[in-house]
């Protein structure tokens, strides 16, 4: 597996794409994982609901993927973003690279990290046991924005 881009709603399995990205004893690998967290200002966390952009958030990740590669001297990076409802401690992320130097594969990941947040389209909204609503990432900033723009109107 060289690089890959997927969205699932499927618990993601990292060991399968592990094993299908080193390609040898002398390959590093550096794995980001993201769960889904089970408490937020004090509330417990039933589940999140994440919602892609379609075809703009694969295209983002894409893009992002493109870049990557292009700037950094990796193997192989696969990005796995969750979609639909999922439960605390479950991984919502994965972005897995690999490469021969374990520094430019941890630069790497972090270059991903940054343009993946930056850059790609997702919203997330954890509910809680008792029902509350918490959009989280860009979507608290963009709900923000438009409470004041409706307080101004």
């Amino acid at each position: 597996m060289k690089n890959k881009v997927v969205l699932t709603e499927n618990k993601i399995d990292l060991q399968k794409y592990k094993e299908r990205s080193i390609r040898d004893d002398n390959t590093h690998m550096v794995t980001y994982t993201e769960p889904v967290q089970q408490e937020k200002n004090g509330d417990h966390i039933k589940e999140m609901e994440v919602t892609q952009y379609e075809g703009t958030t694969r295209n983002s990740i894409l893009t992002v993927k493109n870049q990557v590669v292009k700037q950094y001297d990796i193997e192989s990076v696969v990005f796995i973003q969750r979609i639909g409802i999922i439960k605390p401690k479950k991984n919502v992320l994965a972005i897995m690279i690999s490469a021969k130097e374990n520094r430019e594969a941890v630069d790497a990941l972090s270059f991903c990290l940054d343009m993946f947040e930056k850059h790609v389209p997702i919203q997330k909204k954890l509910i809680t046991e008792d029902e509350k609503e918490y959009w989280i990432d860009r979507a608290d900033e963009i709900i923000e924005l438009y409470g004041k723009l409706a307080g101004e109107i």
